[in-house]
């Protein structure tokens, strides 16, 4: 009878325990982040909001945020957070941390956003009014330098003639260009010579990322 008596001692005990533990976590307040729904554009700030359930304020949390695959423009220590994402095609994600709840409550919630990859697009390395024989080394190993950090790049020179310009000259400046460029140990197959004319003579040097569209001709 006693160990019956024991046994329902400690039934009791574990019943009283485990109420007491779930009224604790049912007391923890809910935390969500919420973002756009639209899948964000580059270079377009995000907007995320995070929702604390009643009761948290008697607890006089602080907010903190962490943001992977972007940079926090403002917001920071508020439940609005204001963020630029990268242009490098990553997924963007949100986490803010209640801090100053209870133990036994979860202090996290996260938000994670697809985004829109940037389309490539063509760099303008240099512009020069002179032949190419006459510019100095130092615009040469720029243009060199834009190749190597880009392996898959092609090099797009726009040639700008004046209308008037015979075709001979036209012909021996642009095998000049190819020359001096093929000379400087840059592959002939990477460079694209596009003629233009225009009401100035200006030769210009575009770096084109793999999948960018050629320079604009204007």
């Amino acid at each position: 009878m006693k160990s019956v008596s024991t046994f329902s001692i400690l039934v009791l005990a574990f019943c009283i325990g485990t109420l007491a533990q779930t009224n604790e976590t049912s007391s923890c307040p809910t935390i969500s982040v919420t973002g756009p729904a639209e899948i964000p554009k580059p270079n377009e700030p995000v907007i995320l909001i995070a929702s604390i359930g009643e009761g948290a304020e008697k607890f006089n949390p602080q907010y903190k945020w962490t943001v992977r695959g972007g940079q926090i423009v403002e917001g920071q220590g508020t439940l609005i957070l204001n963020v630029l994402q990268n242009n490098s095609g990553e997924s963007l994600s949100a986490t803010i941390e209640v801090i100053g709840l209870p133990k036994q409550c979860g202090n996290t919630a996260t938000e994670s956003l697809m985004c829109i990859t940037p389309a490539p697009r063509p760099i303008q390395i240099d512009e020069i009014s002179e032949p190419i024989s006459q510019i100095d080394k130092a615009r040469i190993d720029k243009i060199i330098t834009a190749l190597e950090d880009e392996p898959n790049a092609q090099l797009y020179v726009i040639a700008g003639f004046r209308k008037d310009t015979p075709q001979r000259l036209i012909t021996r400046e642009e095998q000049e260009i190819r020359n001096y460029l093929t000379k400087a140990e840059i592959e002939k197959d990477r460079i694209a010579l596009i003629r233009i004319f225009t009401e100035i003579e200006l030769t210009q040097f575009w770096l084109v990322p793999a999948g960018a569209n050629p320079p604009e001709v204007k």
